[in-house]
């Protein structure tokens, strides 16, 4: 166990220690690899909208080089665009009315990181507007424990595995984050986390009401 992310994410910094070279300079080729993946289907997005080559090329250009996505990976060494690559590919997949694979993608973006539930809501959208079938949805679970199954196989604590993402809502921070939102006029004392909680339960709601009136 390295820090506090899923196994996914591990899996990278491995194959980057099989390859030669210098050690970060490797973890943040293999990370930008996945900025070609996140340029490829921006390009395939706009492109089912607009055909032809310009409009999708100019689209994949600025992303490309939109400065959250040269800095994080090729300066920070982060790893945003793994994520958010199949993210993106997931959306794509859903708009092809390939479900399945759409879904598989979106569990393999939550499992490499926890933000990969930013996308989930539009794939809820769909499943409560009978665009897509909820057994779709048994793609999410299995794909994610495929995923960590390597890991546990190789010595890897299940339990502390799977719940390595409420470990790091449990681990202080309170609301925000840093994040320059709302509650960080909230962030007071406050026992047993009832607030985070009630503030976890608010956002919750807010999606499901935005999915509701959509």
């Amino acid at each position: 166990p390295i820090g506090n992310y899923n196994a996914p994410f591990l899996y990278l910094l491995v194959v980057a220690g099989f390859l030669p070279g210098a050690t970060l300079l490797k973890i943040k080729l293999i990370f930008a690899l996945f900025d070609a993946m996140v340029v490829y289907f921006m390009y395939r997005l706009v492109a089912l909208r607009y055909p032809g080559w310009r409009i999708p090329t100019l689209a994949a250009l600025v992303t490309a080089f939109l400065p959250t996505v040269v800095v994080n990976a090729s300066m920070y060494g982060q790893c945003e665009s793994v994520w958010a690559g199949f993210a993106l590919g997931g959306l794509y997949l859903l708009l092809r009315d390939r479900h399945w694979w759409a879904v598989a993608f979106f569990a393999t973006a939550v499992a490499v990181k926890p933000q990969g539930v930013f996308i989930l809501p539009v794939l809820l959208l769909l499943v409560l507007v009978g665009r897509v079938r909820w057994r779709v949805l048994l793609a999410l679970p299995a794909v994610y424990l495929l995923l960590d199954l390597p890991a546990i196989a190789a010595g890897r604590g299940p339990v502390e595995l799977l719940t390595v993402y409420s470990s790091q809502a449990d681990d202080g921070g309170g609301l925000a984050r840093s994040a320059p939102s709302v509650f960080q006029y909230l962030q007071i004392a406050y026992a047993g986390g009832i607030l985070r909680n009630l503030g976890y339960l608010f956002a919750a709601a807010v999606v499901l009401g935005i999915c509701y009136v959509l």
